[in-house]
Parts: C-alpha cells; sequence; structure tokens
C-alpha cells in the first residue's frame, strides 16, 4: 500500500470540516496520516476533526506569527513521515472513491511529475461519474492551471529539496510548481474533469483578484503583462453581451485593480531577467 499523508488548513472549519474528512473516508486508498494545521479556531473545529479520525494528528499554528499559507503547509509536511503528499482544503469533499488511488498512481508512473491536482466544481452534478480525463502541463503552455492546494499531491522528497516559499502572501501552490517546470523537463498534471465539491463559506472575489495580483508579481510574467489586460477586456466585452452582470463585475474589477496596483510592466524582459535569477539563486 502507498504511505501517503493528507494535510488540511483549517481555521474556524467547523462547518466543513466534517464532511471533508468523512470524504477521505470513503477513500479506496486511505492514508497513513492526517495532519490538520489549525490556525487557532474559535469553534468546534478540532472537536469535530477527532470525532470524525480520532487518531487525527492537529497542529496548533503558532499564536505570535501572522499566519502563512506557506508556513502552515510546511509546518504539517514537516510532521509527515510517508512517501507521498496530499495537501486538501477544509471545505472540500473527494466525491470520487478513487480520487487519491488515481493522483498516486501518476506520481507513481513518473518522476518528472512533481504535483497532481484535480479540478473542482461548486455543484455536485454528475461529480464522481465521469473519467479522470488529465491534462499534462509543461513550462511551455503553463499559465496557472497547474497546481491547486485545494486537492494536489506531490512526494515528500520534492518538498524536501524544494519546500513552499513563506515570502509570498498566497498562490503557493503556483509558485512551487512553476519552479519545477521552469527546470529540465519536469511536467504536472492537472485532471480537468471534476471529482472535488469545492464549497467554501469565506470565499470572496477579492481574493482571486488579489491571486493574479500575486501570480504577475512573484510567479509567472504572463499575469503582469498587457497580454494578460487585453484578455481580461475581451472577458468584460463577452460577458456585456452575455448580460452575466457577476463575471463582468469580476472582470472589470481585474483589471482596473491590476491598473491601478502598477502590476503591468514597462519592460517585460527586465522581469524575465530578473525572475530568472531568482530561480538560478
Amino acid at each position: 500500500m502507498m504511505a501517503l499523508s493528507v494535510i488540511i488548513r483549517t481555521q474556524n472549519s467547523a462547518a466543513t470540516i466534517k464532511k471533508c474528512l468523512e470524504s477521505i473516508k470513503r477513500q479506496s486508498l486511505f492514508p497513513q496520516q492526517i495532519i490538520v494545521v489549525d490556525n487557532n479556531s474559535s469553534d468546534d473545529t478540532i472537536k469535530i476533526a477527532k470525532s470524525i479520525v480520532p487518531n487525527i494528528t492537529i497542529i496548533l499554528y503558532p499564536s505570535n506569527i501572522v499566519f502563512n499559507y506557506s508556513k502552515a503547509i510546511n509546518i504539517g509536511i514537516a510532521k509527515s513521515m510517508t512517501k507521498y503528499l496530499m495537501i486538501l482544503s477544509s471545505h472540500v469533499e473527494l466525491i470520487h472513491t478513487e480520487t487519491i488511488s488515481n493522483m498516486a498512481n501518476i506520481l507513481e508512473q513518473s518522476l518528472k511529475v512533481k504535483a497532481v491536482s484535480m479540478n473542482r466544481s461548486s455543484s455536485r452534478e454528475n461529480l464522481g461519474n465521469q473519467n479522470f480525463v488529465l491534462e499534462q502541463i509543461d513550462h511551455s503552455n503553463f499559465k496557472g492551471r497547474a497546481m491547486y492546494n485545494y486537492c494536489s499531491m506531490l512526494r515528500k522528497a520534492d518538498w524536501q529539496e524544494r519546500s513552499f516559499n513563506e515570502d509570498i502572501p498566497r498562490c503557493e501552490d503556483q509558485e512551487w510548481i512553476y519552479y519545477w517546470l521552469a527546470k529540465e523537463d519536469n511536467l504536472a498534471v492537472f485532471i480537468s474533469k471534476p471529482h472535488v465539491y469545492y464549497s467554501n463559506p469565506y470565499y470572496n472575489a477579492k481574493k482571486d483578484i488579489w491571486d493574479f495580483i500575486v501570480m504577475g508579481r512573484f510567479v509567472y510574467p504572463y499575469y503582469k503583462s498587457f497580454s494578460f489586460i487585453r484578455e481580461n477586456i475581451s472577458m468584460m466585452k463577452k460577458y456585456f453581451l452575455a448580460r452575466d452582470i457577476k463575471k463582468l463585475t469580476f472582470y472589470t474589477r481585474l483589471t482596473f485593480t491590476l491598473l491601478r496596483e502598477k502590476v503591468v510592466p514597462v519592460n517585460m524582459s527586465n522581469l524575465t531577467s530578473t525572475y530568472n535569477k531568482k530561480l538560478n539563486k
């Protein structure tokens, strides 16, 4: 049996942690360890987690340190004792019983694959009834669609060589996989047909917008380019014609926030050169 640990970050996750853990228990490949890194929840998150998985490992995030997504994952992984690591959000449910097994098998087949991620859906319709459709991503076709830490899997050996970057505020998953894709002929695999139900009670569009800003500043130059701005403007036109006010508002806010925050560069070659120097340090 494959040795695997699941790492879950929580903060006041009482509304979702029960279904998340129950979905893990239904998997054909059950993890050797389930590790929760909790950011000092004031609700019943920990109590519920222990009632579902009595031998669960609970780690309290240091109360004297500002919460950091990367640090929380790194703390959890450091306590793991297995070859494979699955990072899961507390507001995710694994609908298909073979999700963990299929993701682990992909990593088993090739050392070039550095991460496997699962697509998500906010609707339960058809989840678990579809085939696992794989999309290979390398450095040439990376546009952020490579690794998502609401449901991703990697090897501990790769993490030991390069842990998640605690110097960035978010998008630690994209920054980590881009590091690997920029080296040699490494790959990521994205399972594009969703088998994961995603229901985040704390979701807000502002967070998504700032994810794009962080991507542009710290991860991938495309998100800091005029091409990306033009792409957003075309999306604004598309949703204006479709009278989809919600998506129109999102892309309008995204475009103007990128411009206001001066994310668009004056010289793309300078940015690329700077990032390459960072990679080679």
